[in-house]
């Protein structure tokens, strides 16, 4: 499989060509899960409302940091929610699917708007939303 044309896919990665209108950052993106679960890329991404910066990662990576996060005040809505994404996978309804495709996920981030900044643990945002990107944090 491919993520542009002649250029190969890293192995496992999920094809985001389709769902991330710059293919570049759909290889970025694509690079970030083969980083595996501590792994990441760091980025700066643009958008309408201002500037993130931070630690791209996957889909998986963001799920299990988003529920360790939830679980720290509310362990059992984490376990229902956990319960939930393995029951949808079982179903075949896998969150890595097309809907997933089309979002970006980050850790350990910084939100910048106009004068303002604001930490931000972990962000998902939709891919269509970014207007540009650049490689390394911005500080």
């Amino acid at each position: 499989m491919t993520i542009d044309e002649g250029v190969p896919a890293p192995a496992g990665a999920v094809e985001t060509a389709e769902q991330i209108p710059d293919r570049y950052l759909g290889m970025l993106e694509a690079l970030a899960a083969q980083a595996g679960e501590h792994g990441g890329l760091a980025v700066t991404l643009f958008f309408g409302g201002g500037v993130l910066t931070g630690t791209l990662i996957d889909l998986a990576q963001w799920e299990h940091l988003w529920l360790e996060a939830i679980a720290t005040t509310q362990p059992r809505l984490a376990d229902g929610l956990r319960k939930g994404l393995a029951a949808n996978r079982a179903e075949g309804a896998a969150s890595s699917g097309q809907e997933a495709d089309s979002f970006l996920h980050m850790k350990d981030a910084t939100l910048i708007t106009g004068k303002a900044t604001r930490p931000v643990e972990l962000w998902r945002g939709r891919a269509s939303a970014v207007t540009g990107w650049t490689l390394g944090r911005y500080t």
